[in-house]
C-alpha cells in the first residue's frame, strides 16, 4: 500500500518543486521509515529533540510527535 501510495505521489509531483519536510520525532524508526517512503527528490530534514528556532530552511510540512519524550 505505502509503495503505490508512493507512486502516484512521485508520478503526480514530477513538474513540481520538491516538498521540504520537517520531522520532529524521538523514535529514529520513524524517521527511517518517512525517508524510505518518501520520493528520492524530496527533502527531510529531521530533529530527535525539539530543535531551537528560529530553522534557517521554511518547510511546506511539519510532522511533529504530539508525545514527545
Amino acid at each position: 500500500e505505502i509503495t503505490s501510495i508512493r507512486l502516484r505521489i512521485e508520478s503526480s509531483m514530477t513538474d513540481q518543486v520538491p516538498f521540504h519536510i520537517l520531522l520532529v520525532d524521538d523514535d529514529r524508526l520513524i524517521h527511517e521509515s518517512l525517508r524510505r517512503a518518501l520520493p528520492k527528490s524530496w527533502k527531510l530534514t529531521g530533529f530527535t529533540s525539539p530543535p531551537k528556532l528560529p530553522l534557517p530552511d521554511h518547510f511546506h510540512v511539519a510532522l511533529v510527535d504530539m508525545h514527545f519524550g
